[in-house]
């Protein structure tokens, strides 16, 4: 079978990480609807940045399903067209990058805007054009190939692939492990603000390390495998972790909400109370501590403040 070994070692990974992305595909319309149930506060370009992602999603799954029915159902009918090359398999690799891409400036931008590094930035920014321009590059031999024997053997691809999935942990890497020292940095004294703080250390190490871990995954199946389709599965995984992981974060800033609309939690820091009428810098408080403002509180406060009005008249 020109350099196969077998079909089952061919198909079985690639069918394998299809069905896996079902589900993820699944996990991110919900996502999707539970955003979409929450963005009053998010601005408009958000909403069009999303719909374009889900989009994308939608449309790269379709390819993968297409292709999976072709190699599975469409070679019972010519067993020999297993070698040559489905025109989903061209298209959904370009609707992968593009999420991956998409995502990634999402992120890139983010991390400028928090620290404020324009060189990191730059820098992270340099390696996601690096892995579109390498990536750009092998489809367009993939695209002109007719077999998978021309895919996975030609020099022309072959380089410019591994490229493209060495930039791609890298530069997750980067984004990820950038966010984490600067949220480490901005750690408080004040309780609830650590709690959402240290909420966003783990949730960026977590997408950070599947994000990672499955580019990595991607090129060790690349070039250790090179007579099978799994590493075009876990490519196919990787574009929709990168859905869920935006997805994801956006989402998870409801749930900080939630924590910071509770009463206020106050620190060692200033205590603002310049509604009341006293001034702003009070004397600091050593350990945090919750105040609930009721009615009858109120009230003792107008009257201090106007017998101290009085003292000072």
């Amino acid at each position: 079978m020109d350099g196969l070994p077998s079909v089952s070692a061919f198909l079985t990974p690639f069918i394998q990480t299809i069905a896996f992305g079902a589900v993820l595909y699944g996990a991110s319309v919900v996502q999707a609807y539970y955003y979409m149930m929450n963005w009053d506060r998010d601005p408009v370009w958000m909403r069009y940045f999303v719909g374009i992602i889900i989009i994308l999603e939608t449309v790269g799954s379709a390819c993968q399903f297409s292709s999976l029915n072709t190699y599975t159902v469409g070679v019972l009918n010519n067993p020999a067209s297993i070698l040559e090359l489905d025109w989903t398999i061209c298209a959904a690799p370009i609707l992968i990058n593009m999420v991956q891409v998409l995502v990634a400036s999402f992120y890139i931008g983010r991390m400028w805007l928090y620290t404020k590094n324009i060189i990191l930035a730059s820098f992270t920014a340099c390696l996601v054009l690096g892995r579109t321009i390498s990536f750009a590059y092998a489809q367009h031999g993939i695209c002109a190939s007719r077999t998978w024997h021309e895919v996975r053997y030609s020099h022309n691809i072959r380089v410019p692939s591994i490229l493209a999935m060495i930039f791609a942990p890298v530069s997750d890497g980067l984004i990820a492990l950038t966010m984490v020292v600067y949220l480490f940095h901005s750690y408080t004294k004040v309780r609830r603000t650590r709690q959402v703080i240290t909420w966003l250390v783990i949730l960026t190490i977590n997408t950070g390390v599947i994000l990672v871990a499955a580019g990595i995954c991607t090129l060790i199946l690349y070039m250790k495998m090179p007579e099978s389709l799994a590493y075009a599965g876990t490519l196919a995984l990787s574009g929709k972790l990168y859905a869920n992981s935006l997805l994801a974060m956006l989402n998870g800033r409801h749930a900080l909400r939630s924590k910071l609309d509770d009463p206020v939690s106050l620190n060692s820091t200033s205590l603002y109370t310049s509604s009341l009428g006293f001034s702003r810098n009070v004397q600091t408080i050593p350990q945090p501590v919750r105040v609930h403002i009721s009615r009858e509180m109120y009230d003792n406060v107008i009257d201090i403040r106007t017998d101290m009005n009085q003292i000072k008249e």
